[in-house]
């Protein structure tokens, strides 16, 4: 049984929160009880969500409470029963270090779909790339609340 999941990407300001927000907000409308967090490999802890990232979770429905960006560390493997991660690069650094424990991290769309491929990264792109990324995340973690129950 999963009772917590974690996002990954590189900064904590755009995919990762994205992937929180969202299922979080799937994981309370579906009564799933699944703890959902998100770091970033090279996160600068404290910082905000970007703008676009804010704007795109609004245009899905979903709203934004305080963010604060945190930086992945040694702590969250043992917090966490699922690391996801947003590319297949994420996931390899993540393996690398020290405190690797590949029985748990995995590129999402690896763990979703058994598939390689990545979650584009949308910073410093205008607001239709953040849009789609949302979008993508939207599709994506539907079909993890079918694999996870």
């Amino acid at each position: 049984m999963v009772n917590s999941v974690l996002f990954v990407c590189t900064g904590n300001t755009c995919r990762s929160p994205m992937a929180e927000y969202i299922a979080r907000d799937f994981f309370e409308k579906n009564n799933l009880g699944i703890r959902v967090s998100s770091r970033g490999i090279y996160a600068v802890s404290g910082g905000k969500m970007s703008d676009n990232s804010m704007r795109a979770l609004q245009s899905l429905g979903i709203k934004t409470d305080q963010f604060s960006s945190k930086l992945f560390v040694r702590e969250d493997i043992n917090d966490f029963d699922i690391i996801l991660t947003m590319t297949r690069a994420h996931k390899e650094i993540l393996l690398s270090s020290e405190f690797a424990d590949e029985r748990k991290i995995f590129s999402i769309y690896e763990f979703v779909y058994e598939k390689d491929s990545d979650i584009s990264d949308p910073y410093g792109q205008n607001y239709g790339v953040y849009e789609a990324c949302a979008f993508e995340l939207r599709d994506i973690i539907k079909d993890l609340i079918i694999k996870l129950t």
